[in-house]
């Protein structure tokens, strides 16, 4: 027969059998595209808490006070989900990565929400994590020289 055998109801011990190594592979393939996309399903959650009254009646005061407390998420990571949603998923508000940007993670994602979209469009999931930092902090300098050279113009006028 094959496929997964659910031992939890035998045993009690909440573990999953396998009866052939494609029964395995299958599951883990399935249980690892779960966890890699699941930021992107977090963060709309989140988002919708943000931008609706859903939460009202629950108990918590705002979405970060709710993701904090049920989840352990700190208000940092909670406005990157979000962020990552409405700039680049689908349409700006679902669970769904735009196609461009499908298999990059939530790591360069957070990154990338640092670059103009020209720049971030270029990334695919090729670029390692340090390449994208290391393009992240060449914009950053960019950045610092243009306010510099701003202040400076201000100050000689």
């Amino acid at each position: 027969m094959g496929d997964i055998v659910d031992m939890r109801g035998a045993q009690g011990t909440g573990l999953l059998a396998f009866a052939r190594y494609p029964d395995l592979e299958k599951a883990a393939d399935r249980t690892a595209a779960k966890i890699k996309e699941g930021f992107m399903e977090m963060g709309y959650i989140l988002k919708v808490a943000r931008d609706t009254d859903i939460l009202a009646g629950s108990g918590y005061a705002s979405h970060e006070e709710f993701a904090e407390k049920r989840y352990g998420l700190d208000k940092g990571t909670v406005s990157r989900y979000i962020r990552i949603v409405e700039r680049f998923s689908v349409g700006g508000s679902s669970h769904v990565l735009q196609e461009g940007y499908k298999n990059i993670g939530f790591a360069k994602l957070s990154l990338m929400l640092h670059m103009p979209d020209a720049i971030a469009e270029e990334i695919t999931e090729n670029y390692s994590k340090q390449e994208v930092q290391a393009i992240k902090e060449e914009i950053d300098a960019e950045r610092a020289v243009s306010d510099i050279e701003v202040a400076i113009e201000a100050a000689e006028a």
